[in-house]
């Protein structure tokens, strides 16, 4: 292992976690997390090259794609009206690669026998260890910065990450292998799972979105499959787990009551209540895709845009007089498949999917267990509805770890996953 490999793993499985659960911390005068991934991906080029039996396979097509959309996203600076959108192309640009970037490198490392499955495991769950701290730890001390996306008034919502969207889905991407950490734990042998899922339970009260609310699907899961040894000891434990775990709600209402009011009346969960499923599925993004799309589709170079992508300015701008918003608070779609269409067109569209499926076929990978499928498809359907998925390298590397871990590349450790 040359010293480039050996930064390569320290950064990618030591150092982004870090910076991925506490960046919030320095986000307003040193973009931690964005300078970690910008150095990754200069690191990235040499460690392909350096693999001669997959090299003449993996840079091509992502050399590529790399390429079509660096010159989209030039065109874009050149033509944005704002230096503002323009920097947010660059990012956007720089944050989407990301993914398929790190996905190559996760390979040729594993290729090379330099990471085993323990190395991402490391990665994963120190991912998820330190998002709970970081969640609870905002909470308690009330320092970092405001938590955005919750949609609330309610306070105490301080966190030192970046958004809660991205928090929500690292929270359920991290829960499968840190409920396998914890269940190999030699202490708390009876209760380790309980204390496992309280914890969860108030990590994603605090976050309070949807994805957060489902990763306590997975501990849930984890804690009622615990069971006993046989038919009846197996159900008498279930009985009292699911005795338990109403217990634990009743508390949790009576500790959070205020709040909990507060949520169903003012969160996406009162769109819930009132029988609007559509408002509580898309919560906003619908409002989003009227106001924008029908300027994209009557503008004048309409078949341009289909072809090349309109660019994230353009489309900001588009949103301004139909929702009332200022330059800054201009959005997209917030929905990743409309967003990477519109932004960068059919041939981006093409050219990332493709690539994407390209890596997932070279990365050779054996069927997931239900947990970490059941957090993956979860995922998905949130990229699909709500963004922040291949737009956040946050989330992404998540599941590029999540994949490799059932790489058959990968040297198998014996150590949990």
């Amino acid at each position: 292992m040359n010293y480039i490999h050996k930064i390569s793993v320290l950064f990618i499985f030591t150092l982004l976690p870090i910076a991925d659960t506490f960046g919030g911390l320095t986000n307003d005068f040193m973009p931690l997390s964005l300078l970690g991934r910008l150095c990754v991906l200069a690191l990235a080029l040499p460690i392909i090259i350096n693999c001669s039996r997959l090299f003449t396979e993996i840079l091509p097509p992502l050399y590529l794609t790399f390429s079509y959309f660096l010159i989209v996203t030039l065109v874009q600076l050149l033509v944005s009206d704002t230096l503002d959108y323009g920097l947010l192309a660059i990012s956007n640009a720089i944050k989407i690669m990301y993914f398929p970037v790190l996905l190559a490198t996760i390979i040729v490392l594993s290729e090379k026998n330099i990471i085993s499955t323990s190395t991402i495991s490391h990665g994963i769950l120190l991912t998820g260890i330190l998002v709970i701290i970081s969640i609870i730890l905002g909470r308690v001390s009330g320092l970092g910065t405001d938590i955005a996306g919750r949609g609330t008034d309610i306070s105490g919502n301080r966190g030192f990450m970046i958004g809660a969207n991205e928090v929500g889905l690292m929270l359920l991407l991290t829960a499968p292998s840190v409920m396998v950490w914890i269940g190999g734990l030699k202490v708390l042998y009876k209760i380790k799972n309980f204390i496992a899922l309280a914890i969860y339970c108030v990590s994603a009260i605090i976050v309070l979105t949807k994805s957060s609310i489902a990763s306590i699907l997975i501990p849930i899961a984890n804690w009622l499959l615990h069971s006993g040894k046989n038919r009846a000891s197996s159900g008498l434990l279930i009985s009292v787990k699911l005795t338990s775990l109403s217990v634990l709600l009743i508390v949790l209402l009576i500790a959070y009551g205020n709040e909990i009011e507060t949520i169903l009346g003012k969160t996406f969960l009162s769109s819930l209540i009132d029988g609007n499923m559509l408002g509580f599925i898309f919560r906003g993004r619908s409002d989003y895709y009227e106001a924008i799309l029908p300027g994209l589709i009557n503008h004048d170079f309409n078949s341009i845009i289909i072809l090349f992508g309109a660019g994230e300015g353009l489309i900001r701008s588009l949103s301004m007089a139909p929702l009332g918003r200022s330059a800054s608070d201009a959005t997209m779609f917030e929905m990743d498949a409309l967003d990477l269409f519109w932004a960068y067109g059919w041939i981006g569209f093409f050219l990332y999917l493709t690539l994407i499926y390209y890596l997932i076929r070279k990365a050779k990978l054996s069927k997931l267990t239900p947990l970490h499928s059941f957090a993956i498809a979860l995922t998905l359907i949130h990229s699909v509805l709500a963004g922040h998925v291949i737009f956040s390298p946050q989330v992404s590397t998540l599941i590029a770890f999540t994949l490799m871990l059932y790489s058959k590349r990968l040297a198998r450790s014996t150590e949990n996953t």
